[in-house]
């Protein structure tokens, strides 16, 4: 794509792409403004386009561009940035006396055998999803999906407490 042809889908698509974000940051409450994603989303067209890539359809491939910078917005605005483990701790002295060591033994013992190893090969002892995979001879999609559910279930242990 030439420099002029961009210019002219830039014009072109500006004014949609701006409606999709606008809507997407109003309806999921996100402090950006809906030009930042637009900008954003023609600077990675832009450099797709320059690095060769083959754009068959710049209108669709903008659009999809521009839905999942919103959705990457949306997730980074509902990161809890909180550590698990401090808030346990803190809950766990003041509530009922429990330390924290009982606490995550106890919700350690709620996940399945799989779940405690892959975790424990990620969180103990450091390793990379890779070198987990290769040591436990399962595929690595396999070995991530594992770890976020046994994350997710632990999560919601605690919120139950």
């Amino acid at each position: 794509m030439t420099e002029a042809e961009f210019t002219a889908l830039n014009a072109r698509l500006r004014a949609k792409l701006l409606t999709i974000s606008s809507s997407f940051c109003s309806s999921a409450r996100l402090p950006q403004d809906g030009e930042d994603i637009v900008q954003e989303a023609l600077a990675v067209l832009w450099t797709l386009s320059d690095k060769g890539y083959e754009i068959d359809n710049a209108e669709a491939l903008a659009v999809r561009i521009t839905k999942n910078i919103c959705i990457n917005q949306y997730r980074k605005k509902r990161l809890n940035l909180e550590p698990i483990g401090n808030n346990v701790e803190t809950r766990a002295d003041e509530q009922s006396g429990y330390e924290y060591e009982d606490i995550k033994a106890y919700l350690i013992a709620q996940l399945t055998p799989t779940q405690r190893k892959l975790l424990q090969l990620k969180e103990d002892e450091g390793l990379s999803l890779d070198e987990i995979s290769e040591k436990t001879s399962k595929p690595k999609t396999s070995v991530k999906s594992t770890i976020s559910k046994a994350r997710k279930h632990l999560k919601d242990l605690l919120k139950k407490m």
